[in-house]
């Protein structure tokens, strides 16, 4: 996937395409979040700063989103829970706040029955921090919004 300024002046490959992905561009126009799905049951978040790309200047990795999101699960769900399927999805975006929905399924050491789980998680974009962590039941009182738990 490449990046391309209008009028043709410049082009920023931004990653490869392995199955599918969804892309989110934020309301500030400089921002972009892209939910990529190379894997059933394994997508991936990869954020990318629009001024950072078009000024050559060095930002985050595009996947410190993703690092951020799963230890945040990890810490939520005990490191002895072996994360099966892991989807990350997209409910909102205002002003330097995302918020996501992150589902998936678990298990114990991949043996015995899988567990589902649901949270959504607010994350502060110039820090790439989750601010806040939001149980399944508080994210669909509060935005309407649930998680996908299975591919």
């Amino acid at each position: 996937m490449t990046l391309h300024k209008c009028g043709g002046t410049g082009s920023w490959p931004l990653f490869i395409l392995a199955r599918d992905a969804e892309l989110h561009w934020g309301a500030d126009s400089n921002h972009i979040l892209v939910i990529n799905e190379p894997l059933s049951g394994g997508n991936e978040l990869l954020f990318f700063s629009v001024s950072s790309l078009t000024t050559g200047t060095q930002g985050l990795p595009p996947d410190t989103l993703n690092r951020a999101v799963k230890e945040a699960l990890t810490e939520r769900l005990g490191k002895e829970k072996y994360v099966d399927f892991y989807l990350p999805s997209f409910v909102s975006w205002k002003g330097n706040d995302l918020l996501l929905a992150v589902g998936g399924e678990t298990d114990l050491g991949h043996d015995g029955p899988m567990d589902t789980y649901c949270y959504g998680m607010r994350i502060n974009i110039s820090t790439l921090r989750v601010e806040s962590v939001l149980s399944e039941k508080e994210l669909k009182k509060s935005t309407g919004h649930s998680c996908q738990e299975s591919p």
